[in-house]
Order: structure tokens, then sequence, then C-alpha cells
């Protein structure tokens, strides 16, 4: 008569909830080697190389440098052969600016920032301009925008909008692998890590199954974030995949008593509770098959998460009446536990006159909403199965056979 307890939609966010997709401010290319062609920039930049062989000191000729290696790059049409010059260019740039700091030299700061800032904005609003066209988006589009975002990266290796950019890119294109490895490399190059990228590196540990993995990180993003319902929407999300379901109960019941209307949250939480009482159950039957001294608490503790469940659960029927999800949820919810009490009573070898009502009272309540799915759903014979051994047991002989009969169980 077992079944598994029908499981609630996944409480998971969408991934684009977190990020954004706005065009950055761009500011207009330096002017001083812009008149340049190709093979200019590159004589160019072969001489200021040997001029700084000779003043390895010149902040000047490192900011130099770093105009030429930007000019390059935006003269390379391929977005994937610039990852190089644009590495070349922020060594160059950022020597630059460490001369300059030295020599208290502020505008050659502010020219060296700026520059870092043209080139980083024009790579990642390329990147931005792409993800933009949804209609007309293939595989190759998302690689390429990743491409676009990974090259602003490159030139400043700390812009948490291009790893969340490029991880939306990859997400987008379905590849969770390469989009979770753009998160964890920006948690290896950004310290404070802000929580909202520790919240997304937690979905796409759950979208991938590494449930433990999200619930490390939702952890950590709660520790030091403030209380947040998204968060706290996410780590019991987590929890629940997890299969730690005293937690999620914990979460969710700060979510339905922020969010009472919001079934979704009423509705994991009983199923929670549910499983939270079976797993009391399950303690109690191990202990009677060990031969070890029963706890007449483990039973009383699921009987009072059974009742708590109910409650959840008819609250979220209430709510939506309609909704043939919760149906199924409720129906189920009430079969198994009735089930959960038959395993016990089995296993304890007594013929318990209150185990027994409280199944008789499980499948009472089992049958009109089951009765109604089957209806419903005639051609789904765990329904039709389910009333008949809800019928049969309670002691219903006609309406069993009538079913058994109209099913052809």
């Amino acid at each position: 008569m077992q079944h598994s307890i029908t499981r609630i939609a996944s409480l998971v966010l969408a991934f684009g909830f977190f990020i954004g997709c706005s065009v950055l401010p761009f500011n207009n290319r330096p002017a001083d080697t812009a008149s340049l062609d190709y093979q200019q920039l590159q004589e160019r930049l072969t001489t200021l190389n040997r001029q700084l062989s000779a003043s390895p000191n010149n902040a000047d000729l490192y900011h130099q440098k770093g105009n030429v290696l930007h000019e390059l790059a935006q003269r390379t049409e391929e977005a994937n052969r610039r990852e190089d010059l644009y590495q070349q260019m922020n060594t160059a740039l950022r020597r630059a600016k460490t001369l300059y700091e030295k020599e208290n030299a502020a505008v050659g700061i502010d020219q060296v920032d700026e520059l870092l800032k043209v080139s980083w904005s024009n790579e990642h609003n390329q990147g931005v301009e792409i993800l933009q066209n949804d209609s007309t988006l293939v595989s190759r589009n998302f690689q390429h925008a990743a491409t676009h975002f990974q090259n602003a990266i490159t030139i400043i290796p700390d812009s948490v909008i291009s790893y969340k950019m490029k991880a939306q890119a990859h997400y987008r294109n379905h590849n969770y692998r390469e989009a979770i490895a753009t998160l964890e490399e920006a948690r290896r190059q950004i310290d404070p890590l802000p929580a909202s990228v520790m919240e997304q590196l937690g979905f796409l540990y759950l979208e991938s199954n590494q449930n433990e993995k999200a619930v490390e990180l939702y952890e950590k993003a709660e520790s030091i974030s403030e209380q947040s319902l998204n968060l706290i929407h996410g780590l019991a999300n987590a929890y629940i995949k997890a299969g730690q379901h005293q937690k999620a109960v914990e979460l969710l019941t700060i979510l339905v008593e922020n969010e009472p209307d919001n079934i979704i949250y009423q509705q994991s939480r009983g199923i929670e509770l549910y499983l939270l009482g079976a797993s009391r159950i399950e303690e109690l039957v191990s202990r009677y098959q060990a031969g070890q001294q029963p706890d007449e608490n483990l039973e009383e503790t699921a009987d009072s998460l059974f009742s708590e469940a109910e409650v959840q659960l008819e609250e979220a029927r209430r709510l939506n009446r309609e909704s043939e999800e919760i149906q199924k949820a409720l129906a189920q919810f009430y079969h198994n536990t009735a089930t959960k009490y038959m395993k016990l009573q089995k296993t304890a070898r007594q013929d318990s006159a209150e185990i027994g009502e409280k199944i008789r009272y499980y499948l009472r309540q089992s049958i009109p909403l089951t009765e109604q799915l089957a209806e419903s759903n005639p051609d789904r014979e765990e329904w039709w199965k389910q009333l008949y051994q809800a019928y049969a047991f309670l002691g219903m002989t006609d309406k069993a056979d009538q079913v058994k009969e109209k099913a052809n169980l």
C-alpha cells in the first residue's frame, strides 16, 4: 500500500532574477593612438618595449604601452584573440599605476583608471548587447557573449558584474559546469565576495544536483548578509534537496510567516513536516526490528508533526482549491501517513486500538480527495489502486469491488 508522497515543484528562483542585463557607461577611446594603423601600432609597441628595457621605472612608458595594447585589441576582429593583449595591457597599466602612486601623480593615476574602464566597458557592453537579442540567440551567441565577458574580466579581474554576466551566458547555454567555474573564479579573485554572487553559485550547485555544496554556499551567503527572504528561500530549497528536513522546516516557517499567502511555501512546509514525521516512525520501526526498547516520544513527535503537516497542507488547499497539484499532495499525505502507521503496527506486532484509529482517520480523509483525482484522471491507475486499498482496509467492500471492476484492477 506504500506510495511515495508527491513532491512539490522545486523552490528554485530563476537565475535571471539575480542578474541584470543593462549596458554600462561607455567612454570614447584614447586619442593619442587611435589614428595609427595596425602595423604602426606593432612598431610602436616594439619601440616602447625597447625603451622600457632601458627605463624600467618609467610610468609614462608603461601607460603608453597600455594605450597601444588597447588599440591593438580594438583592431583585432575576433574577440577570442584579444585576451592575451588585454592581459599584457592590464600588466602594463597596473605597473604604470604603481609607479604613478609612488610619484603622487594623480593625473597619471586617473588616466590609467580611465583607460581600464574604457577597455572594460567596451568588452562588457558587447557581451550584454548579444544577450539582449533574445529572439535570435543560439549556442554560439552565448559563447561569444561569454568571450566578451572574459575579456572584460581580464581587463578588470575584480569586476563582479562581468563574472555574473559570463555565468549567465553559460547558464542560458545550459552549460552549468562553466557557469559554476566562472563564479568559483570570482570567489578566488574577489574578497569579500558579495552575498548575491554566493547566492547565485548556490543556485547553480542546486541546478546541477550538487546539493551539499549548495547548502554550504547558501549558509555562507546568509552569514555575511542581512536577513534576506531570497537567501532564506534558496537555503530552504537547498536543505530540501539535501534531505535536511528539520532545517528546511525552520526556514520555511520564516517564509510562511512573511508570505502567508504563498502557496508554494505552505505546501513545501507541509511536505517537509510529513517527511520529518515519517522519519520518526521509521526510527521507531528500526528499534522494534532491532529488538530495542521503543521510545514512546518518537511516536508522539510523529503524531505532532503529521498533525501540523495536515494543517499546513489544508491551508495551502484553502488558498487555491483549483490546484490539482495541491490536491495530489494532500491525498498522498493522508494515504502515506496511514501507511506509515500500518508499518509501525505491523512491526510492533501489537493490535493497538490507538494506532488503528490513526490509520482509519487518515484513510477516511484521503478518500474524497482520491475519488476526485481518480475521476478526473481515469487513466491513472495509481489513484484507483489507492482508492481501492482505502475502501478495502476500511471494510467498504461494495465500493472496493466497484472500483476494482471499474478500473480493471
